[in-house]
Order: structure tokens, then C-alpha cells, then sequence
């Protein structure tokens, strides 16, 4: 699941079915998210560095990415799956 967090909100988005949402932020900042094939990014923001946008595509486990001017954070839940195998 993609985990959305403003400000105001929690949001739950399945990664199996593909959606763009609009939310707003502090300061009303707009960010756009969206999630497509078993993955999440944020598509844009109205913040003035965009280190939200260029976090890219989070598809893992505990993975995040946030937008620290508008207080909204991604952050991609689920049992993460195998981390490593040792013998």
C-alpha cells in the first residue's frame, strides 16, 4: 500500500490499482501523487526545491519520500517481502 500523510489526512492506496490524487498541504501547497503499476511517486508540487518529485518511484516496503514545505509524506507499507538470505 501507498501510505499518503498530510497535515489533515491519512490516506491508504492500494498498488494494485493505478489512481493520481490531488491533496493539499500545509500552507495550501498542492501535490500531486500518483500510483501506477505496483508503484508510488509524487508527479508535482507546488514546493519551490521539488526533492519530493525527484525521489522518484517508490515501489519496496519502507520506502518513503516526503515534501517537507507542504507536510505531506508517501511512505509504501506491506511485509517487505525477503530482505536477504544467508546459508
Amino acid at each position: 500500500n501507498a501510505v499518503i500523510t498530510t497535515p489533515t489526512e491519512t490516506r491508504t492506496l492500494p498498488l494494485n490499482a493505478d489512481t493520481t490524487c490531488t491533496l493539499r498541504g500545509r500552507d495550501d501547497r498542492l501535490v500531486v501523487i500518483t500510483v501506477e503499476n505496483g508503484r508510488a511517486r509524487f508527479v508535482s508540487s507546488d514546493c519551490p526545491d521539488h526533492v519530493c518529485v525527484n525521489s522518484g518511484w517508490l515501489s519496496q516496503a519502507g520506502q518513503s519520500a516526503a515534501c517537507l514545505p507542504a507536510g505531506v509524506v508517501l511512505r509504501i507499507t506491506g511485509d517487505g517481502g525477503v530482505d536477504a538470505v544467508t546459508g
